[in-house]
């Protein structure tokens, strides 16, 4: 595994605890269709939650830069497959993102929870 897939699968498992932590139901992790790609899929009162996770090393920038144009249409025509295929209503689902920067020890400087991005 190559250092941005282990960055990427520690952030996923630092979001992982946040959201257990915070009441949310962990359904699915890395669930594909083809090419497109949702990080993780929980629940949370009855609500369908997905989360794009995004994990930077000493990062400078702000969250909101680290995620693209292209890839909220990604994350939206995914969550479209996911709900067709389990029969869900998508009007209760939403879409939100996770942006986690580690410092050179691999703690935690910040972490940001965006939710409902596509409102």
């Amino acid at each position: 595994m190559n250092d941005k897939k282990n960055l990427g699968y520690l952030g996923e498992l630092i979001a992982s605890k946040y959201l257990e932590k915070n009441g949310f139901v962990i359904l699915e992790k890395n669930w594909r269709f083809k090419k497109l790609e949702v990080d993780i899929i929980a629940s949370l009162a009855g609500r369908l939650v997905f989360f794009e996770i995004k994990t930077r090393f000493n990062n400078l920038s702000s969250p909101e830069e680290n995620l693209k144009i292209k890839q909220i249409k990604n994350l939206k025509k995914a969550i479209f497959f996911y709900c067709g295929f389990r029969k869900i209503d998508i009007e209760f689902s939403r879409l939100d993102f996770i942006f986690i920067s580690l410092n050179r020890k691999m703690k935690v400087v910040k972490a940001f929870h965006y939710k409902n991005i596509l409102d």
